[in-house]
């Protein structure tokens, strides 16, 4: 990564935050008086920061994406966390931005809707401190400051029982991890199997950026500026959201990702049973054949019990960090959720399908990283819980 992408990222990101502060600090609007936005933030301010928040935004996408091949997994960690804060706030700002009702202005006061506006207002506003908390994170720490540790277990007495915790701690770390993945993952595959009609899953499956600003530039003809400019400010904003999500999985592994997906979507779409995630999961991950090359490791090293116990430190703290990941991506799963019950428009319909596949594809393979296991050369966000265990013991 060249030296001054990681300088050049914050400096952008100092700008992006400060935009998204205007939002949470902007004055409310005062009662009785009706916005074309359903929030309770004025209209010139919510557009106005949202314009700005799309440009800057674009900018960071390939800087972020620099900074994820850093060799420092530290870095790259930390850059996949603020990357999903993003991508779930600015989807949000999207959601409000396509409500825009351009005859608004005209509409009699509705003390029920202006109940419903300064709730999502205040919800719009909580996600902004949401997201400000999360970019305040030093990038170098990764998700080292969010995991909570708790007091350091017995020293084992024997390097037998030091070798056996720490196989305890693999296959329990793995397990956490993949119970993670499955828990959000089954609620994703459930939205899109059973909630989502088939065809617009299979234009999600196709999808690609273009598609995004083509599928809403339709929604431009024959309206006002005002509503027009929100339009194509929440085009933009869309495909900012698109493209954080995909610099998780690389350059040019689009297809392979989004293929996979297919694969366990269709066959849990044959069997109808949505707990067999699980069993494609651990057989993706290759979980049977990492616990029989554990013992196997157990078997060949030579370390005394200090590594043996500090290796199984640094395994839990691996399902630990990724447990923190996760939750990033429920807020994201959350917000694209909000999007499809408040956008009716039937053009967002494919590109919300596509968010939600793309983050499945994230999850993934996200989860895939984190156990570590001769995983796929592409997302690479951290060491995996193989990869530790066999830097500390056979190297």
């Amino acid at each position: 990564m060249p030296k001054d992408a990681r300088t050049a990222y914050e400096d952008a990101a100092q700008a992006y935050v400060t935009h998204f502060r205007a939002l949470r600090e902007a004055p409310s609007v005062p009662p009785g008086v009706v916005t074309r936005a359903p929030v309770d933030i004025p209209d010139d301010i919510l557009l106005q920061e949202a314009e700005q928040i799309a440009e800057v935004s674009a900018t960071m996408v390939p800087l972020a994406r620099e900074v994820l091949d850093d060799p420092d997994p530290n870095l790259r960690e930390g850059m996949g966390s603020q990357l999903l804060a993003q991508a779930a706030a600015e989807l949000q700002l999207a959601t409000e931005l396509l409500q825009f009702d351009e005859g608004a202005e005209k509409a009699l006061p509705d003390p029920e809707v202006g109940v419903v506006r300064s709730a999502r207002g205040a919800g719009l506003r909580r996600s902004i401190a949401d997201l400000e908390d999360v970019m305040a994170m030093d990038l170098g720490m990764g998700l080292k400051s969010e995991v909570v540790v708790r007091g350091a277990p017995a020293a084992p007495k024997s390097i037998p029982e030091a070798k056996a915790k720490l196989q305890e701690s693999a296959i329990l770390s793995t397990g956490a991890i993949v119970m993670h993945v499955c828990d959000l993952g089954e609620g994703i595959a459930m939205d899109l199997l059973f909630k989502t009609d088939w065809t617009l899953v299979k234009q999600g499956l196709g999808m690609i950026r273009g598609d995004i600003a083509e599928m809403l530039e339709a929604l431009t003809d024959g309206i006002g500026d005002l509503i027009a400019r929100a339009v194509k400010t929440a085009a933009k904003t869309l495909i900012n959201v698109y493209d954080k999500i995909l610099a998780f999985l690389g350059k040019d592994v689009e297809d392979q990702a989004r293929q996979k997906v297919k694969e366990l979507l269709e066959k849990i779409k044959e069997k109808g049973e949505i707990d067999i995630l699980e069993s494609l999961v651990k057989t993706l991950y290759r979980v049977n054949a990492f616990k029989e090359g554990l013992a196997g490791w157990m078997d060949q090293t030579a370390v005394g019990e200090d590594q043996l116990t500090k290796t199984a430190g640094e395994v839990d703290l691996v399902s630990k960090r990724f447990i923190v990941l996760v939750g990033r991506m429920k807020v994201l799963e959350t917000a694209i959720a909000l999007a499809r019950k408040f956008i009716k428009l039937p053009q967002v319909a494919p590109v919300l399908a596509g968010l939600q596949i793309a983050l499945l594809a994230v999850l993934v393979y996200g989860g895939f990283d984190y156990v570590g296991y001769k995983q796929p050369g592409f997302l690479n966000l951290t060491k995996g819980v193989a990869e530790v265990i066999q830097e500390n013991l056979l190297t």
